[in-house]
């Protein structure tokens, strides 16, 4: 780059520059607490419980949340749910997973209960 063309570059920019510095800082501070409005307790949203929660989908039953947070960390539920596996195929689904996609193992109460859970909301007949 030419001498001229960057000096005119910091001569632009040097107002921009100069802007950010402590005097500026303090003003972006976050207010005084007394200057923050209170909501009220009997108006605050009311906390979400698992029944309120969507699942994308997923019918209730033992396993759910597991398998939400299980392959939701990867990929679509939509990809679960369309699938319609034999327990033997969800087994080796879910093994292929930990062994060539790099999926963290379950623990074995775990791997019972979203295997469970899936065979019996998306699975088939030997």
């Amino acid at each position: 780059m030419r001498p001229y063309l960057i000096l005119s570059l910091v001569m632009t920019l040097a107002p921009a520059l100069t802007s950010c510095g402590p005097d500026q800082q303090e003003k972006a501070e976050t207010p005084p607490a007394e200057n923050v409005a209170q909501i009220p307790d009997d108006q605050a949203a009311p906390s979400k419980t698992e029944d309120d929660f969507d699942f994308d989908g997923l019918p209730p039953g033992p396993g759910r949340e597991e398998v939400f947070v299980t392959c939701s960390a990867c990929h679509s539920l939509k990809l679960v749910q369309q699938q319609g596996l034999s327990q033997r195929r969800w087994e080796e689904i879910l093994n292929w997973m930990v062994e060539e996609q790099g999926m963290t193992p379950l623990k074995a109460s775990q791997h019972t209960l979203v295997i469970n859970y899936l065979v019996a909301h998306y699975g088939v007949p030997e």
